[in-house]
C-alpha cells in the first residue's frame, strides 16, 4: 500500500474526489478500504429508501405479504440477519433526512420503526450529527432512539404530517406535533452533547409554546424558525447568549409585520453581539430598517433579506444599516424582492418617484468597505448608476467577489460598458458581475488609464443592456477580462429578441478572443480577423 493511503486523513481526501460508482466498487472488492469507501458513500443519507432497501421488500413496503392464492396473509418479521445487515451501514451515516412523504415510501415509517425497535438499547445511528425530520407524527415515538449524542443539529417540519390521512383522522394526533414538542423539550434539557442548531417549520395555527421552548436554550448557536414572529418571540430569540446565526421565515403568502411597542424597542436594544448571520424571509423592508436601527449591538457579517414585501423603504434601510456597527463587519448583503401578491397590485402606486428618491441613498453602501458579495434585486425600483458610480463602487470594494444589481425592468441604464474598466483595475477578486449597461460602443475616453486586466471574472450577466456591435464589445471585454468565459443576457424583463441575439454573438466570440489574448494569435492574424472568421 502506498504510504499516502496509510494515513486516514489523506486517504479520506483522496477518496472524496471519487464518484459513487468507483467508491461502491472499492467497497465491494477491497477489504482494506471497505470502511473508508462506505464512510463517504453513506455519510449523507438524504433518502431513507437507501436504508430501507437493505430490508426484504415485504418488510420495506408493508406489514404483511400475501400468499399466491390471495387468501392468507403472512406476517413479515425482521430476522436477526436483517438487523445486522442494516447495522453494518448505518454507523457511517452522519446526516439523515427522514421524509416519508414520497409515494415510494408510504410504508417506510412502520418499516424503519421496526428496525429501531429491534435494535433495543443499541443506537441505530451512533455517529449521527444532523437530522432532518419531516414527519409523520406516527414515527415520532421512535425519535428518542435516534436523537442521541453526538447529534447536535436537528430540523423539524410539523406541517408535513397533514399529508397523511391516517394522522388527520386521529384526534389524538391532530395536536400539531405534540409528541415532537415533548421530544424537543427533552433535547433542550440535555446538557452533555447539547443541541446547538435548531430548524423548525411550524404552521401559524400550531399553538406550540414556542417562547417557552426557546427560553433558556442557552446552547443554541444557530436557529431557523419558519412561523409568525412577533415582538415577544423576537425578544426571546435575542436573549439566547450564544446565538450566531438566526433565520426567520414565513409562509410566502404572508408577510411578517412588526408593530412598534415597548417590548420591541427593548428587545432590539439587547440584540446579542454574538449574532453574525441574519436571514429575514417575507419581511417588510421598513421593518427590517427599524430592526437594524434599534439593534445597536449587532455586528453582522451576513445579512439576507429575501422576498421583501416592498422595496420603497430601501433608502431608509441603507441609511439605518449605515448607522449600525455592522458597517465595519458586513461582508455579504443580499436583498431580493418577491412577486407581488395578486390582491395587492391595486394598492401599489402608479408612479415610481419614491423608489427613485430612495435609491439616492445607494451610494451610502460604498461605506461598507468589507463587502465581498452584494445582491440587490428590487424590480420595482429604478437604479440609475452612472460610470462615476461604478468607479466609486470599484474603489470602495477592492475585495468584492460578486456584484448583482437588478432594478426596474424597463429602465434604460445610464452607465456604459466602458464603465466596467474600474472593476478590472481595482477589483482583482471579482468573479461574477450582473448589471445593466449601455453597450452601443466601446470608445475609451482619451487619457483614460487602460493598462489593467482582471483575471478572476468568469461570468458577466446583463440586465436590459442594449448593444450595437457584438464584435466590438467582445474585443473590449476580452481585453480587460481575458478569463471571461460567459456573457449572458438575462431573461428578466423579457428583453427584445434582437438584443438577446446580439449578446449571444458576444458570448460565442469571447472564448476564442480570450484564448488569443492569453496565448497569442496564431498565423499572424489579428483579433479582428478572428472576429470576422467567427
Amino acid at each position: 500500500m502506498h504510504a499516502v493511503l496509510q494515513t486516514p486523513e489523506l486517504r479520506h481526501k483522496i477518496f472524496a474526489y471519487s464518484n459513487h460508482s468507483h467508491l461502491a466498487i472499492l467497497a465491494r472488492t477491497c477489504k482494506t478500504f471497505h470502511e473508508s469507501a462506505l464512510s463517504l458513500l453513506w455519510r449523507r443519507c438524504e433518502n431513507v429508501d437507501h436504508v430501507l432497501n437493505l430490508l426484504p421488500a415485504a418488510i420495506e413496503y408493508g406489514l404483511h405479504r400475501s400468499c399466491e392464492n390471495g387468501n392468507t396473509t403472512i406476517p413479515s418479521y425482521l430476522t436477526p440477519e436483517d438487523v445486522i445487515r442494516v447495522q453494518h451501514y448505518t454507523p457511517f451515516i452522519q446526516s439523515l433526512h427522514l421524509d416519508f412523504g414520497y409515494e415510494s415510501t408510504r410504508g417506510a415509517p412502520e418499516a424503519l420503526a421496526k428496525v429501531v425497535i429491534a435494535c433495543g438499547d443499541q443506537n441505530l445511528f451512533p455517529n449521527l450529527r444532523e437530522l432532518v425530520y419531516l414527519g409523520p407524527s406516527t414515527f415520532a415515538a421512535c425519535l428518542p432512539n435516534i436523537t442521541r449524542p453526538p447529534l447536535h443539529q436537528i430540523s423539524m417540519a410539523i406541517e408535513s404530517m397533514s399529508e397523511y390521512d391516517e394522522v388527520n383522522d386521529d384526534p389524538e394526533l391532530s395536536l400539531e406535533g405534540g409528541m415532537e414538542l415533548s421530544i424537543l423539550f427533552a433535547l433542550k434539557a440535555r446538557r452533555a452533547h447539547p443541541i446547538t442548531s435548531l430548524d423548525l417549520f411550524l404552521p401559524s395555527h400550531c399553538g406550540w409554546p414556542i417562547i417557552t421552548l426557546l427560553s433558556g436554550w442557552d446552547h443554541l448557536e444557530s436557529l431557523s424558525l419558519a412561523t409568525y414572529v412577533d415582538a415577544n418571540l423576537l425578544s426571546t430569540m435575542f436573549s439566547l447568549p450564544r446565538l450566531r446565526s438566526l433565520k426567520l421565515g414565513e409562509d410566502p403568502s404572508r408577510t411578517t409585520r412588526l408593530e412598534s411597542t415597548n417590548t420591541l424597542d427593548n428587545c432590539l436594544s439587547t440584540a446579542p453581539p454574538t449574532l453574525q448571520s441574519l436571514t429575514l424571509n417575507s419581511w417588510q423592508l421598513s421593518d427590517v430598517a427599524d430592526l437594524v436601527s434599534g439593534s445597536r449591538n449587532l455586528r453582522l457579517v451576513k445579512l439576507y433579506v429575501t422576498r421583501v414585501g416592498e422595496s420603497r423603504a430601501l433608502g431608509r434601510f441603507i441609511q439605518n444599516l449605515r448607522k449600525n456597527p455592522s458597517e465595519q463587519t458586513l461582508r455579504i448583503l443580499n436583498i431580493t424582492r418577491g412577486a407581488d401578491p395578486p390582491m395587492s397590485r391595486a394598492a401599489l402606486p402608479s408612479r415610481v418617484d419614491d423608489d427613485c428618491v430612495a435609491l439616492g441613498s445607494f451610494q451610502l453602501l460604498f461605506d461598507f468597505r468589507n463587502l465581498v458579495s452584494l445582491i440587490l434585486h428590487v424590480p420595482g425600483t429604478t437604479i440609475s448608476l452612472r460610470n462615476a458610480d461604478l468607479d466609486k463602487m470599484a474603489q470602495s470594494w477592492p475585495q468584492i467577489q460578486r456584484i448583482d444589481i437588478q432594478g426596474a425592468k424597463k429602465a434604460e441604464p445610464d452607465c456604459t460598458v466602458v464603465g466596467l474598466i474600474p472593476f478590472a483595475r481595482h477589483c482583482k477578486q471579482l468573479e461574477t458581475l450582473s448589471i445593466s449597461v449601455r453597450a452601443w460602443d466601446a470608445d475609451i475616453p482619451e487619457g483614460a488609464d487602460v493598462d489593467c486586466a482582471q483575471f478572476a471574472l468568469g461570468k458577466l450577466v446583463l440586465y436590459n443592456s442594449p448593444i450595437c456591435s457584438p464584435s466590438e464589445i467582445a474585443l473590449f471585454l476580452s481585453r480587460f477580462f481575458p478569463c471571461l468565459h460567459e456573457a449572458l443576457l438575462s431573461a428578466f424583463g423579457n428583453p427584445p429578441r434582437g438584443q438577446a441575439e446580439q449578446w449571444r454573438k458576444v458570448d460565442e466570440l469571447l472564448p476564442l478572443l480570450c484564448q488569443a489574448r492569453l496565448e497569442g494569435v496564431p498565423g499572424g492574424r489579428t483579433l479582428q480577423n478572428l472576429c470576422g472568421r467567427a
